[in-house]
């Protein structure tokens, strides 16, 4: 009997890419010196001008041509004088071989001779940080169903949706965005099962499903904007719902000007059959111990 792997990327969908951030090791992570504004807007802004640098004159024909999603990883060494180094090249999530990632690694490379970074700060004192970078590409499309939504819905607030239960804890901001997350990971490991028919059909691959985030902590607008099959959308579809069954709201609301607002959130959850610790799931075993 083949051994089963469900992996989640938990995500924050910023419009229709992303770049995704974890630490608790520091107040402020590396941002672009160039970027002014707010926390949020720095964060925006440095988030916006690396996915736009990286994906806008995609050349490589095999690349550009790709009609479906994948995770692109990768991740920076900022040193506590600015200085950045590649520490691990982009690579896909789960896959080998995809021809996006040699692209994608030489713009990278052209990013860090152009542009500059402010150092990470704890305590108000310059520190190292691996700053890890997400890229879905192709970008995942807002299906039409979900289009008369975003007009009176935020795609980016001044705080992002968290899921409940770390807002008590001590510790910064960034300490309780990684609480959340791995609370929401801990959730959906125990409610998400691998449907008997994508297991005995040999079904792998990502489901995507955006929701999204209301202003009482609720999921709402709940839909799969990238099917897989086999049982897989099911099953996933019901582990989201099942966050509306806690005792209390799924979700800290997102708020915008100190007032809570409706979120697109999006959250991809990829199906892995293996039989084994193969050489992929090791990979993966290995992102997942970074975030």
């Amino acid at each position: 009997m083949k051994n089963l792997y469900i992996t989640l990327a938990l995500l924050l969908i910023v419009g229709s890419h992303t770049l995704a951030q974890l630490s608790s090791e520091v107040d402020v992570a590396p941002l672009l010196i160039n970027c002014e504004g707010s926390d949020q807007e720095r964060v925006t802004c440095t988030t916006e001008t690396l996915y736009q640098f990286i994906t806008q004159e995609i050349t490589n024909e095999s690349c550009a041509d790709l009609d479906t999603s994948e995770i692109y990883r990768a991740s920076l060494q900022v040193n506590s004088n600015g200085k950045v180094d590649v520490k691990s090249p982009f690579e896909v999530y789960g896959q080998e071989g995809n021809p996006c990632t040699d692209y994608f690694n030489q713009k990278l490379e052209t990013f860090i001779e152009e542009y500059e970074f402010a150092p990470a700060l704890r305590d108000n004192n310059a520190t190292e940080f691996t700053k890890r970078i997400e890229i879905v590409y192709p970008p995942i499309k807002i299906p039409d169903s979900l289009k008369t939504i975003v007009n009176d819905t935020f795609v980016i607030v001044e705080q992002m949706p968290r899921f409940s239960g770390c807002e008590t804890m001590v510790g910064s901001h960034l300490d309780k965005e990684t609480c959340a997350q791995t609370k929401m990971l801990m959730h959906v490991y125990k409610t998400l099962r691998y449907p008997p028919e994508a297991r005995n059909k040999g079904i792998e691959g990502m489901v995507v499903i955006q929701f999204v985030v209301d202003t009482d902590g609720y999921l709402k607008e709940m839909e799969v904007v990238r099917p897989l099959g086999g049982g897989c959308d099911e099953a996933a579809l019901e582990a989201m719902h099942s966050m509306n069954n806690l005792q209390e709201p799924p979700f800290v609301p997102g708020q915008q000007f100190g007032k809570p607002v409706k979120v697109l959130y999006t959250m991809p959850v990829r199906f892995k059959l293996e039989g084994g610790r193969s050489t992929q799931a090791k990979k993966k075993s290995k992102w997942r111990n970074r975030d």
